[in-house]
């Protein structure tokens, strides 16, 4: 957790105010960013808010917002940490895509809640702290949604050894998925095979329209993209090691002040 900066908060009055301005439902866009947060941090900050008595101090009871419980920090339980993949976060930050990994077992409601841009900057600058988690939103075939734990691939042009990072819905399909990765690749009409840890490339066998999930698909995999049919690729393996798929994310509906 970061310490609070110095600085006069606003009094709880105006806080109040501005949090219900920000907590009107707003509609989801494609491309948003919303945010977990601690669901034991936002029931006492909306506690906190509600009191009468105190008029600008900041109650002692009100720590800085604290998701790291949220955050996957070491391999366990089969799931891949952050430690175990630093490389693919560090291409993230670099591509302006990073999402920390959270815990695969997380309720909705429970242990987080989703908030909006607005919502998530009026809390991180009043009481700084975080993690921030931040997710996007993503358009699958029965609309709009927001994942707490979407896929996560490497992707390569055969032949070439630069690779990228690739965030998608557990729930796309192999053709969606390999449509993201020639476009992100920058070709045109190629297909993409997929390398599982050990480097071996993964046949999937229910066709264009079958989801990752039902495929197997594994975080970290590698989405190469080359137009050639034979199994001859060039492209070396790219993983650290193969690990057990987590539970897939639960969409549901952003969460607003009540």
């Amino acid at each position: 957790m970061s310490p609070r900066l110095p600085g006069p908060l606003p009094p709880l009055s105006e806080q109040r105010r501005l949090w219900e301005e920000a907590s009107q439902q707003p509609n989801l866009q494609e491309g948003q960013k919303w945010y977990m947060i601690n669901q034991r941090f936002l029931e006492d900050f909306e506690a906190h808010i509600k009191e009468t008595l105190a008029i600008s101090a900041i109650s002692p009871s009100i720590e800085p917002i604290d998701n790291s419980r949220l955050v996957v920090k070491k391999y366990a339980n089969g799931v891949p940490g952050l430690e175990e993949h630093a490389e693919f976060a560090v291409a993230e930050e670099a591509e302006g895509v990073s999402e920390l990994r959270t815990k695969p077992d997380l309720i909705d409601g429970r242990d987080f809640a989703w908030l909006s841009q607005q919502q998530w900057d009026l809390l991180e600058g009043w009481y700084t702290g975080g993690p921030a988690l931040g997710r996007t939103v993503r358009r699958r075939r029965d609309g709009l949604f927001i994942e707490a734990n979407p896929m996560k691939l490497w992707v390569t042009r055969k032949g070439v050894s630069a690779k990228k990072p690739l965030v998608v819905s557990r729930t796309a399909t192999v053709q969606e998925l390999e449509k993201a990765a020639v476009d992100l690749c920058g070709v045109i009409g190629d297909k993409a095979v997929f390398r599982d840890g050990y480097g071996r490339i993964q046949k999937m066998r229910g066709g264009d329209m079958s989801t990752l999930d039902v495929e197997g698909v594994e975080d970290f995999w590698v989405c190469e993209v080359g137009s050639d049919d034979d199994d001859d690729y060039s492209v070396p393996p790219l993983l650290v090691s193969s690990s057990p798929r987590p539970a897939a994310g639960n969409p549901s509906s952003p969460r607003t002040s009540s």
